[in-house]
């Protein structure tokens, strides 16, 4: 079977497709000096991404670390907020000035970060 399975995902494999863009205008300083959790900001970005294609927003999950618990384990978080929802429609939005945007973008990851961190203790 494990032979088998090998066999099939060594056919899988060539059929992928894949690209990697690499942009280097800004990174992970630019983030977080601006007092942002680069975590947060890239899981906002996503459901961003997600609604600008589908002009809808669904739950996205995220695994969770709970360290402090005995043996550890992962929680599932579903980081889809109000805040982020906010953010993702008015994102494009053609009277939008970049104050507002960078105070939606914080209040996203705000709430996105407020989630993570009930999600690490089990709530």
């Amino acid at each position: 079977a494990i032979l088998k399975a090998e066999a099939r995902l060594g056919d899988k494999i060539p059929q992928v497709d894949l690209q990697v863009l690499e942009y280097a205008g800004y990174g992970k300083n630019f983030i977080t000096t601006n007092n942002i959790s680069p975590d947060a900001y890239v899981q906002v970005a996503f459901q961003v991404a997600y609604h600008r294609v589908y002009r809808e927003s669904v739950n996205t999950y995220e695994t969770l670390m709970t360290k402090r618990f005995f043996h550890g384990r992962t929680e599932a978080g579903f980081t889809v907020t109000k805040e982020s929802i906010a953010l993702t429609q008015e994102f494009d939005s053609a009277n939008q000035t970049p104050e507002n945007l960078a105070a939606l973008i914080r209040r996203a990851a705000d709430a996105h970060i407020a989630v993570v961190k009930l999600g690490a203790v089990g709530r």
